[in-house]
């Protein structure tokens, strides 16, 4: 696997040689997000390009890649802090990493959060697993775009649990972020005023398939 690995990187890296520098977007490079945990810094983005091409027709589109902690029936909203300098945000749900060849790329929706004054004050998108599903976790596809191709500056991330489904065992996440300090955040038109919204429901049901120690694929 991480001769694979090795292998993607340095034959990405031939094609986009000179222009930008390319990461394999897989296991690796996935930036753990833990459930209502503080904001934080989602600042490596790769250029589209090599297992990318797969899931953009845009060119000069930059990726970062989530791995977010969720269950089914449980409502998440993930919230997302542009900079100033805006790029077009576009989210996708992935049952694998983009180098792993996943079943299912599905698009989230991502709506504009108004904040004191009427300003954007960030985007968000709410998302539930169906009942069926025996996944417990998902991959989220970070794109950023502008039409010069510019590389995009960082933006901050958050991942909070809407309301807690009745009836339904908790996940491991759920009372790991229930004993944390800073577990619940303060009251805020961000976190609270679509708590109860309707979350879009993910067609993911089943769990990524953890690649097997020293197999290539």
């Amino acid at each position: 696997m991480l001769n694979r690995r090795r292998l993607l990187v340095g034959g990405i890296c031939c094609l986009t040689a000179g222009a930008h520098d390319v990461l394999a977007l897989g296991w690796d490079a996935a930036v753990f997000v833990v459930p209502q945990a503080r904001e934080q810094l989602l600042w490596q983005f790769t250029p589209a390009g090599g297992p990318l091409e797969r899931y953009t027709s845009r060119p000069g589109a930059w990726y970062a890649l989530l791995y977010l902690p969720v269950a089914p029936q449980w409502p998440m909203q993930l919230l997302l802090w542009p900079p100033a300098r805006r790029h077009e945000i576009r989210l996708f749900a992935l049952d694998q990493p983009p180098d792993e060849s996943p079943s299912v790329v599905h698009p989230l929706p991502l709506e504009v959060e108004v904040g004191r004054g009427g300003r954007p004050a960030a985007q968000a998108s709410r998302f539930v697993l169906p009942a069926r599903s025996t996944a417990q976790s998902i991959f989220v596809l970070v794109e950023q775009w502008r039409p010069d191709g510019d590389r995009p500056a960082p933006l901050w991330v958050k991942l909070l649990v809407q309301r807690v489904p009745q009836r339904s065992t908790a996940p491991w996440w759920y009372s790991h972020a229930e004993r944390s300090p800073r577990a619940t955040p303060p009251p805020s038109p961000l976190t609270q005023q679509l708590r109860d919204a309707d979350a879009y429901e993910i067609p993911i049901f089943g769990p990524p398939a953890f690649p097997d120690p020293g197999v290539l694929r």
